[in-house]
């Protein structure tokens, strides 16, 4: 579409028209007492005197196709001495002049001006935006596609015209700064889903190649975009890069690959000391379980039974659960709340590969911790307890996670 078809100064004819108006009925309710009994009126009026406004919308126009939607408010009051007064305010300007569009804020005690957006548009209440927006949509057809498909929401009016940003396939390409086929992909993401992803891949793209080829199951499936959206946050962090044209396979060897360079480097090379809850270090040392007790210990412990309790390092920094080496096995001890008090229970004991373990070895574990719980925090909890967690809402201020119990 052309820019002189949608600029067409002959749209409008000069003059001004109403656009829409909101009357409040306590208002006329008011001015019909006032008219019958000034002093009446007064008190009703400032026993209460919030909310006698009512507000319109105009459009003023010149013959060479400048315009200005305004958004007039208008307050009534009756002074001391029982006369009835009103004052009006434009509260909201845009302005159409020499091709450009601006939008002037005049509200809250600040007044300002700036370039006009969808986004500074619905700042506005938004049944008196809509009416701005409609008379807009009216004259500019493109702003029809912005706002059916959400497209461009924070871009400058201005900036749209510069760019002739006039269809739908210009406004996925200029947002999402790629060829149209990609951007509708990611844009028919952002509308069902995988919001993040979609948007922000944007600020990734030195790190992807071949995006011609990406691949719609990377945003529509929940597992696959979440490991596509990991992919590209460890490409920046590694100065790797996403071919998309992997399949999603080689994406899940790439993804694992990095994800094990990343471990390495944070919890070994960076070792630290865990924050541990006293709690847990006391059973450690009664029970004779040795306690991981640093991020390179973690991070060892899930190379060596090829899991990822290395990503566990939160949850033990915050205090909401001890790791262990129970011979060959990682046990996970957590905290839970009953009749009143903090005990300990059983997260989860894993093998190698987050295989199961005998059940001769949870029973001894589970006589230990029962153990522990009577002769030390002097409780004796319910089997329920036991295998399902808090039997009762723990204190608002506690800060204690319950994570479900999913393998490491």
């Amino acid at each position: 579409m052309s820019k002189k078809k949608i600029d067409d100064p002959k749209y409008y004819e000069k003059g001004h028209k109403l656009l829409a108006e909101w009357k409040n009925p306590k208002i006329d309710k008011l001015k019909e007492l006032y008219e019958k009994d000034k002093y009446k009126a007064r008190i009703i009026y400032m026993n209460d005197t919030n909310d006698y406004t009512h507000y319109r919308i105009m459009l003023f126009k010149e013959d060479n196709g400048d315009f200005s939607i305004v958004r007039f408010r208008r307050t009534y009051g009756i002074s001391k001495t029982d006369k009835m007064y009103s004052h009006e305010k434009r509260l909201h300007t845009i302005t159409y002049t020499k091709n450009k569009f601006w939008i002037i804020f005049n509200e809250y005690g600040k007044k300002y001006v700036t370039h006009l957006s969808l986004d500074a548009l619905r700042r506005i209440q938004q049944n008196h935006s809509t009416v701005m927006l409609d008379c807009l949509r009216k004259r500019f057809t493109w702003i029809n596609h912005m706002v059916d498909e959400n497209v461009l929401p924070t871009v400058s009016f201005n900036t749209i015209i510069k760019n002739e940003v006039y269809s739908l396939k210009k406004a996925l390409r200029f947002q999402y700064k790629m060829p149209y086929g990609p951007a509708k992909i990611i844009h028919t993401a952002t509308k069902g889903g995988g919001y993040y992803t979609a948007t922000n891949l944007k600020y990734y793209m030195e790190h992807v190649t071949k995006i011609e080829n990406l691949k719609e199951e990377w945003f529509t499936d929940g597992n696959t975009r979440s490991l596509f959206h990991d992919s590209l946050k460890m490409a920046k962090t590694l100065g790797r890069t996403i071919n998309c044209s992997w399949t999603t396979r080689r994406l899940k060897e790439e993804h694992d690959l990095w994800a094990q360079i990343i471990t390495d480097v944070i919890f070994i090379d960076g070792d630290r000391d865990l924050n541990i809850e006293e709690e847990f270090i006391k059973f450690g040392n009664r029970a004779g379980y040795p306690i991981l007790k640093t991020t390179k210990e973690l991070a060892l412990e899930g190379k060596r039974n090829n899991h990822c309790v290395a990503t566990y390092v939160n949850k033990v920094d915050n205090g909401s659960c001890g790791i262990y080496r129970v011979g060959e096995n990682t046990l996970e001890i957590v905290r839970g709340y009953f009749n009143k008090k903090w005990a300990l229970r059983i997260g989860q004991i894993r093998g190698y590969k987050n295989s199961s373990v005998p059940e001769y070895l949870q029973n001894d574990i589970l006589k230990e911790i029962i153990k522990y719980n009577k002769e030390v925090i002097d409780i004796e909890c319910s089997e329920e307890f036991y295998k399902n967690g808090v039997n009762q809402a723990a204190p608002i201020n506690d800060e204690i996670w319950f994570d479900n119990d999913l393998p490491f």
